[in-house]
């Protein structure tokens, strides 16, 4: 078994507390993991857009004081966005978080592509009696054929520039049904600067989806085993298994990392789960 390096992404920290990044990495340090994943919210209160590469080097010079290494960003933008105004904005930051994880020693940084036709970037929130499944069909909606091209454009000039950069595109796979459209995608490019950062969300095990997608696998995020809110993780012998999938695909990157979307305080849980995953990776 190799050392894994377990990291915690910074989402609830800011979710729950508001705590700004230096104070989330000081916590997450403490309850003793290795990395971060930096979050979107985090990462819109640095001014990436403005930092010079003083302000960079001296960035990354008090992540290495803390101990911690930057495992991934999360510059979630909503690059497929119909409307040019709005998509040449959300581009325009995603790229400079693409420099920015260059710039920091960071080598990956994950999305999703969220095509949308209208309406506001970004997130949506689930509506008042709306189920899950109905959400992500609303908010994740399959593009038509005709607009593959134009994914496949805008996709491709990401992959493009994440790979003149050293860095990688990581896309998370929200597919919602069978098709893994947003998979194909990739696999067309089929660049290194463009890879999946897997969720596995639906239609197959997370080893099985390892397994099946290993050659684009770039980053995973683990889902912890109780979240509370409707989010499930997974059972004990699907953890076994990825644990044994990630080892027998040799998968490229050592950073194990945990993705809450919880209720849950993270001053509670971040130690408890360190604790349960590094059990099983022992």
């Amino acid at each position: 078994m190799r050392d894994w390096k377990l990291a915690f992404h910074t989402r609830s920290h800011w979710v729950h507390h508001q705590m700004d990044l230096f104070a989330t990495a000081e916590a997450i340090k403490q309850a003793g993991y290795d990395a971060v994943e930096i979050s979107m919210p985090h990462l819109k209160t640095l001014s990436i857009g403005t930092m010079t590469a003083g302000d960079r080097a001296s960035f990354k010079r008090r992540f290495a004081d803390i101990g911690l290494e930057i495992g991934a960003i999360s510059g979630h933008s909503t690059v497929c966005h119909e409307q040019a105004d709005v998509r040449d904005h959300e581009v325009r930051f995603f790229k400079q978080a693409l420099d920015f994880a260059a710039d920091v020693g960071c080598a990956v940084v994950n999305t999703h592509a969220m095509y949308r036709i209208s309406g506001p970037p970004g997130f949506l929130r689930q509506e008042s009696g709306e189920s899950y499944r109905q959400f992500r069909t609303r908010v994740y909606p399959e593009p038509p054929p005709s607009r593959r091209g134009f994914l496949l454009e805008v996709l491709g000039d990401l992959g493009r520039h994440a790979l003149d950069r050293g860095v990688a595109v990581g896309l998370e796979d929200l597919d919602h049904t069978p098709e893994l459209f947003w998979e194909g995608l990739i696999r067309e490019i089929d660049s290194p600067g463009l890879r999946q950062n897997l969720q596995v969300h639906k239609g197959t095990t997370p080893a099985a989806a390892l397994r099946e997608r290993a050659d684009i696998l770039v980053h995973f995020h683990m889902k912890p085993p109780t979240e509370g809110a409707g989010y499930e993780g997974w059972s004990l012998g699907e953890y076994i298994d990825f644990i044994n999938a990630l080892e027998e695909t040799s998968f490229p990157r050592d950073y194990f990392t945990i993705e809450e979307h919880s209720e849950l305080d993270p001053h509670v849980t971040a130690a408890r789960l360190h604790r349960y995953f590094r059990r099983l990776l022992a």
